[in-house]
């Protein structure tokens, strides 16, 4: 009998794979049921009602002890049945559900409703999710909005049902899977100024405050930096013919620039260079992976969007541009940012950058094609790029060529949800 046998027909191998493939099975079978402690068992919604356990059964309740003391049994007890004012249109298993009667009052549909505990929602935390607006200084209605307090609450049957007295918001209600975005520092002194926007049960999109946010690792800076250059060389695989680094408007690279922003004390802060580090070392890593003439960067120096508040931009901005002439990008895009709110800093940023990056410029920012075949022709930009006139002009070339007319550009569906706003402007 050989060494590590067994017997004639089984060795050890042979037992320790078998072993293997029975715990994995295992394994697999217990996470699988551990998943359905949320979300189980599924409601039919038919009359009577159809228990719909899936596979494998729903494991057995447990208590869970949350952070601030709450308890929460997961599967959740089944709730008493629901009897809807709705039929199944066919009588296969997950055919649509019809209203029977007042769609409203037919728990389905635009009537939908579902039982909550009778007990406030938290904050990981422990504290209140859901609180008044007015108990929250930091936070506020977006200035472009008008703040529905003391307006009347108008029925469609134009009777007057109330007066709005106050507004609620969720304090979590922006935050990804439990956690808080990152930033250089967790500076959150300014929440009410950034441009974050949250999708309406419209379709539209509306400013929201932003959720605070928290310092980085050094092991999330990394692993960051290391997005940048893996995302960098999928689009290069997924066929674009280059990338650009996004460097302005409040993005995290123009965060780490700010010496507001950017109050970290290890390598990524301090003086200038330390925060000009975390860019360096984004354009380093897709450069190891994209080769420098497909790949493009874009800052926008003195941009108030998103609140930066860089105190020395100039000084900033002018090592940037002596940084990105050194790597030999493709081109340096330079965003007059505060163009859109009609305080133009186009002028300003080409005295900052261009003497001292010599490759290919493109500016963007409130510069219309009459100014922008100028300032091409002066030589002040080698390009000029469109956004929102591209957006509200579907033609913008031909209607260039033909110098107008051109449509006004709507606020409305740039940020998402349907085609108004976005795809629906006319062409010539």
């Amino acid at each position: 009998m050989e060494t590590m046998a067994i017997t004639q027909y089984v060795d050890v191998a042979q037992l320790v794979l078998y072993l293997f493939w029975i715990f994995f099975f295992g394994l697999v079978y217990y996470l699988v049921q551990e998943g359905h402690r949320d979300g189980y068992p599924l409601d039919s919604g038919r009359t009577p009602p159809v228990k719909m356990d899936g596979w494998p059964p729903i494991p057995s309740p447990k208590t869970y002890l949350l952070a601030n003391g709450d308890e929460v049994v997961m599967p959740y007890p089944l709730q008493p049945p629901e009897f809807l004012q709705a039929t199944p249109r066919h009588r296969f298993f997950g055919a649509p559900i019809e209203p029977t009667g007042n769609p409203l009052l037919a728990g389905v549909g635009p009537g939908s409703w579902a039982n909550r505990a009778d007990v406030p929602d938290h904050t990981p935390e422990g504290e209140a999710k859901i609180v008044p607006l007015r108990t929250q200084p930091e936070y506020g209605v977006a200035t472009q909005d008008n703040d529905p307090r003391g307006l009347l609450v108008v029925g469609d049957d134009d009777e007057v049902a109330g007066t709005v007295s106050e507004l609620w918001m969720d304090r979590s209600e922006a935050i990804l899977n439990g956690e808080a975005p990152l930033s250089p520092s967790g500076i959150n002194d300014d929440l009410g100024a950034l441009q974050v926007y949250g999708l309406m049960a419209n379709g539209r999109y509306a400013q929201i405050a932003a959720t605070p946010s928290r310092a980085m690792t050094l092991a999330e800076i990394e692993e960051t930096i290391a997005d940048y250059a893996k995302g960098a060389a999928n689009a290069i695989k997924a066929g674009c013919d280059g990338v650009e680094i996004h460097a302005a408007n409040g993005y995290l690279p123009h965060q780490f620039l700010s010496a507001t922003l950017n109050q970290r004390t290890d390598k990524y802060g301090g003086n200038l260079e330390g925060r000009m580090q975390f860019l360096k070392e984004v354009i380093e890593a897709i450069l190891a992976k994209v080769d420098a003439s497909k790949v493009g960067i874009r800052i926008s120096p003195f941009a108030g969007y998103n609140n930066t508040r860089d105190p020395n931009a100039k000084e900033t901005f002018t090592a940037v541009a002596k940084m990105v002439e050194s790597y030999g990008l493709v081109y340096l895009h330079v965003a007059d940012t505060n163009a859109w709110g009609g305080t133009p800093d186009m002028p300003e940023i080409l005295k900052t950058v261009r003497p001292h990056y010599t490759g290919c410029l493109m500016g963007n920012g409130g510069i219309d094609p009459v100014d922008a075949q100028k300032m091409v022709e002066e030589g002040a930009l080698d390009m000029v790029a469109f956004g929102r006139p591209f957006i509200a002009n579907p033609d913008l070339p031909a209607r260039i060529k033909n110098g107008g007319p051109y449509n006004e550009a709507r606020y409305v569906g740039w940020y998402g949800g349907s085609e108004e706003g976005y795809t629906d402007y006319p062409a010539l």
